[in-house]
């Protein structure tokens, strides 16, 4: 009798281990589900990301990738004579870029 109701009480603490287990697996993927995960650029608008580029170039000015995106979003905005002067920003710090070459291709300057 002793066995048979070791055995009862094992099986109800498995069962309510798997039950609660189960609902805590439930509980947090509804919340990812529930919530969009969004990248951080998508959230954000053009003006913000010049502003922190900008920040960030004052920063760190021999940063070559924050002048060829601070001259992508100025096109992106119509600002064609501001991407031009960070395209020369740019290449000051280093004229040899290969993703120099292929941003002022993509934006045709």
């Amino acid at each position: 009798m002793a066995k048979r109701r070791k055995k009862i009480l094992y099986n109800v603490s498995f069962l309510l281990f798997l039950l609660l287990v189960s609902l805590l697996s439930f509980s947090n993927l509804s919340r990812y589900l529930a919530k969009p995960q969004m990248v951080l650029a998508a959230t954000s608008n053009v003006d913000e990301e010049i502003l922190f580029w900008q920040e960030f170039s004052d920063r760190n000015p021999t940063y070559l990738d924050a002048f060829l995106e601070l001259s992508q979003l100025s096109a992106k905005k119509g600002n064609i004579k501001l991407a031009r002067q960070y395209l020369f920003l740019a290449q000051k710090v280093n004229p040899n870029s290969q993703r120099l070459i292929k941003v002022r291709k993509t934006l045709g300057l």
